[in-house]
């Protein structure tokens, strides 16, 4: 007959052996990860223009035809008929200030 000991042994060997080989529990599939790269969108694509008003100053027709005028746009996007993608917030105007397009703070802009 088995010792105590050896019963234990074997138990312990058994579970050992039998219990690992059971299947790994389900790990839940991670959400999908949204893109954060826009679609096309004709009101966010345009090119930079040269308007001849007041002295002169740049502003931004998107592909729709609305014109823009941004509060600062960098040097390096100052070139008439320079395509950009560009993101904005509108500006409040007061409604007796004529304006040539709707004024813009930039919050993205780059060369397309």
């Amino acid at each position: 007959m088995l010792g105590k000991s050896a019963v234990f042994i074997l138990l312990f060997s058994f579970i050992s052996v039998f219990g690992c080989c059971t299947k790994p529990p389900v790990k839940e599939k991670a959400p999908a990860v949204q893109s954060s790269v826009k679609k096309y969108d004709e009101s966010n694509y345009g090119s930079v223009v040269f308007v001849k008003l007041q002295g002169g100053f740049f502003g931004i027709v998107n592909d729709k035809g609305e014109k823009f005028v941004p509060e600062q746009l960098p040097d390096m996007f100052r070139s008439d008929g320079l395509r950009v993608f560009f993101d904005y917030q509108l500006l409040e105007t007061s409604p007796n200030t004529p304006v040539w397009g709707k004024p813009i703070r930039l919050t993205v802009i780059s060369i397309e």
